[in-house]
């Protein structure tokens, strides 16, 4: 028995991964400071400034989240992480802002990796719009649609339609620039495909790019034009916008969240991803046109296509292991064995 020996970290930047969606509330700060000195909570801290003011307070908890979900994806990186546990913070007014995670869950191994994505591959099958419904609802994606063939057209046309909205005249009138991302991924299979639109606004502010999403803007729903009114999202684990600039390789249970790049001289189904952070920082189109991209190449975290997945078993996994993700040695170890000398 083989196993692939495939080292894929999360390359994060820009607004953290948030496991925990609760911002700060003046009466739970430092509640249980018990939880600092147990030697089973994961801790961080930060800096913070003007400790007397709340807004800052929250942008303290905001960053403090950011490097306490990375510390959790390390501790949990052989397999994932499941639940970010219960949060905990304290700002004592000593200039640090100080968060903790208890209770958190990794995955016990990859049996168990692979039998929760088999799962979520059949509810996939079972009932599509609900399952997209869903992620519409928890994840902060603006709309989302089942396609075939790797074919992502539908969420461009839903892009071209925000075009109109008041979220991009709100927009421009900070002098940003809305962009509208279109995710393609699958649930664990091939037949499970779909996309999803992510649009935001970015813009300079004293040398700083800020990015927000609708609700940041306005809290009724400013595509009134394209879309009935409908309850604001859940935001329930993981949102779609704070993912924007990462650049996510898990090799199980993790989400492409790269952005597609229309363009109509190619077909639909190749087409190539924005450079995350470039397609962030893009405040102009002269800026987005120079953005760079990610091309398109069919075997590139497709294991889920039977001919891809043929190739990287066959006699040339090697050749196409290199081609694919620029690993400079492959090899096929025993299970439950790493290779070290080569490194």
């Amino acid at each position: 028995m083989v196993i692939w020996a495939l080292f894929m970290f999360c390359i994060s930047g820009g607004r953290g991964l948030d496991y925990w969606v609760e911002d700060y509330i003046q009466e739970n700060n430092c509640l249980n400071k018990e939880v600092f000195q147990n030697n089973g909570s994961v801790c961080a801290a930060v800096e913070i400034r003007n400790t007397d003011k709340d807004g800052e307070s929250n942008k303290a908890l905001s960053k403090c989240k950011d490097v306490l979900s990375l510390k959790l994806f390390e501790i949990c990186i052989h397999t994932r992480l499941i639940q970010g546990g219960n949060l905990t913070y304290c700002n004592n007014g000593d200039f640090s802002f100080h968060c903790c995670a208890t209770n958190y869950q990794c995955e016990d191994d990859w049996k168990g990796l692979t039998e929760r994505n088999t799962a979520k591959a059949v509810q996939f099958l079972q009932d599509k719009e609900t399952f997209l419904q869903r992620k519409v609802e928890t994840q902060g994606f603006k709309t989302c649609h089942p396609i075939v063939g790797n074919n992502a057209s539908i969420c461009h046309e839903d892009c071209k339609l925000f075009e109109n909205s008041t979220f991009n005249r709100q927009c421009k009138s900070r002098g940003g620039l809305l962009k509208c991302c279109i995710r393609r991924e699958k649930v664990f299979c091939n037949e499970c495909q779909y996309c999803c639109t992510v649009p935001f606004c970015s813009w300079n502010s004293r040398n700083v790019i800020q990015l927000a999403g609708e609700h940041d803007f306005v809290e009724e729903d400013i595509y009134a034009p394209i879309v009935e009114t409908k309850p604001a999202p859940l935001k329930v684990g993981v949102q779609a916008e704070d993912m924007l600039s990462s650049l996510n390789l898990f090799y199980k249970g993790g989400s492409d969240t790269r952005c597609l790049k229309p363009d109509q001289t190619k077909n639909s189904s190749e087409w190539d991803h924005y450079l995350p952070e470039d397609f962030v920082k893009a405040l102009d189109e002269k800026d987005l046109r120079k953005a760079r991209v990610i091309k398109y190449d069919n075997r590139y975290l497709n294991f889920e296509d039977p001919e891809v997945f043929t190739g990287l078993t066959g006699l040339h996994y090697e050749s196409i292991m290199k081609e694919t993700y620029g690993f400079d040695f492959v090899s096929k170890s025993p299970a439950g064995s790493f290779r070290k000398k080569d490194c």
